[in-house]
């Protein structure tokens, strides 16, 4: 009886003692497993951030999240300003006339994802790995991103003018796609202004109010302005400003016969600037109505010799890449100042 006492006793703590002896095994196993899993994983993750450290010259920008809508205000110039948002007449581009009529009307065109974003990343590439090399650019970001080294400094683009040369970059500020939209658009063999308006606007810089005739209205009138952004360009960053229909509306039109006859831009930039801030405009000639928007790669902006434009300033710390093309009609007067235009 006690054997069987005993037996039974040590049968049951035989079965408890096996018991604990399989569950050591198996957490031991889940234990290995775990810890396999995870050098797996962190090897894993080190191979992906090689792999992206390999692309990051080619990376797009990052963007910013943040949607702000229109109506909104912005700093324009000096002035704060509410500002509306372009109209994209993209769509049309397969029917001409509606183009011709909307332009006749706005004195602007916004044709969104225009040019290749992939060709025009490429152009943003090679000017920041430029500005990078030469110190401009921020230690430790990316050249992509063009922040700035001393937002007060700026590289100078306008007096460069073999950077806009540079094959990678030409391809885009002399893309066979604008020179088949303006042969369509002006009825004609459309040639551009050899030299390249290519900037790197930074912290509060801007454009002041002005039109083009003023620095280029020797020629034809129907000269042409392509706007194009070089990366995308929230209107924090300094966007184009246009004032619809101010090429035609009689509100201005003392402004245009006074101003827009004067050959007072004879600097290229500042010297030919109404103001600085918008609303002194407004105090002088009333309310005016006035658009931009967030550019994208790819996007093209055009306007003609008598819009009344400006930019958005810029306030973060960040390089506005832009260029200003000019395209005419080739049997058409040319401003000589503007010579020699070409085509390719």
């Amino acid at each position: 009886m006690n054997r069987g006492k005993r037996t039974g006793c040590t049968k049951e703590a035989h079965t408890k003692s096996s018991g604990s002896s399989q569950e050591e095994k198996t957490a031991r196993n889940r234990d290995k497993h775990m810890q396999s899993t995870k050098e797996t994983r962190k090897r894993d993750k080190g191979n992906r951030h090689n792999s992206k450290e390999l692309k990051q010259k080619t990376q797009e920008p990052k963007k910013e999240k943040k949607c702000i809508q229109f109506p909104r205000t912005a700093l324009a110039g000096t002035g704060y300003i509410e500002v509306n948002e372009m109209v994209d007449s993209s769509q049309y581009l397969q029917d001409i006339p509606k183009l011709r009529k909307i332009f006749a009307d706005t004195g602007y065109l916004l044709l969104r994802g225009f040019l290749p974003r992939d060709k025009v990343l490429s152009a943003r590439c090679t000017i920041l790995e430029i500005c990078e090399d030469e110190g401009f650019l921020k230690a430790g970001t990316k050249a992509i991103d063009g922040i700035c080294k001393d937002k007060h400094v700026s590289p100078g683009l306008l007096s460069r003018p073999e950077i806009a040369h540079l094959p990678e970059v030409l391809q885009v500020l002399e893309a066979k796609e604008l020179f088949n939209f303006f042969d369509k658009f002006l009825e004609g063999k459309s040639v551009t202004a050899k030299y390249k308006w290519l900037r790197a606007v930074n912290f509060n810089k801007f454009t002041g109010v002005h039109i083009d005739k003023v620095y280029m209205g020797k020629g034809t009138p129907r000269l042409h302005t392509a706007w194009l952004p070089l990366g995308d360009i929230a209107v924090s960053q300094g966007t184009l400003l246009v004032c619809p229909g101010s090429h035609v509306c009689d509100q201005l039109k003392d402004l245009r016969s006074s101003y827009g006859t004067s050959t007072v831009g004879s600097d290229g930039t500042s010297s030919g600037w109404i103001a600085e801030d918008p609303n002194e405009i407004e105090k002088r000639y009333g309310k005016l109505e006035w658009l931009t928007t967030d550019f994208r790669m790819g996007d093209v902006c055009i306007v003609g010799l008598d819009l009344l434009h400006m930019s958005t300033t810029n306030t973060t710390d960040t390089y506005r890449l832009s260029c200003d093309l000019r395209f005419q009609e080739e049997s058409e007067s040319m401003d000589p100042r503007l010579c020699p235009f070409v085509r390719h």
